[in-house]
């Protein structure tokens, strides 16, 4: 079976759609068991030298602290269609832009995601004088 890019689109909008729903087992759903993601965040959380975390039960375990974040909300922005593979383009509640290069198996399902974050932008204070 081929995924379409339509399915890939929609998996994109629908992912995003969990992660502001708060809905792990809907996040979950996106990803193959033995999913590799490679992330700056699982270097900071885990002290993973090389940033990966590997297999779906992991990957709970790292998402649940991601949801801990009281106020976290993915602005959708756009997905990216490849071979086999899309790119979810999102901002976070921060301001950071992020994307999520992920390829996926014939059913669609993330195998292997890779995690780029821009920096927030800085806040200026306002003027008191």
């Amino acid at each position: 079976m081929t995924v379409s890019n339509e399915q890939l689109r929609e998996a994109g909008r629908r992912w995003v759609e969990a992660w502001n729903r708060r809905d792990l087992s809907a996040i979950l759903e996106h990803y193959a068991d033995d999913v590799e993601i490679c992330s700056p965040l699982a270097k900071e959380r885990y002290g993973a030298a090389d940033g990966t975390v590997r297999g779906k039960e992991r990957l709970r375990e790292y998402f649940s602290a991601g949801l801990r974040i009281p106020n976290l909300h993915f602005d959708l922005i756009d997905v990216l269609i490849g071979v086999s593979a899309m790119t979810v383009v999102y901002r976070r509640e921060n301001g950071a832009l992020v994307t999520d290069c992920s390829e996926v198996n014939d059913r669609g399902q993330i195998i292997r995601m890779i995690a780029c974050y821009g920096e927030p932008p800085v806040r200026k204070e306002p003027d008191k004088g």
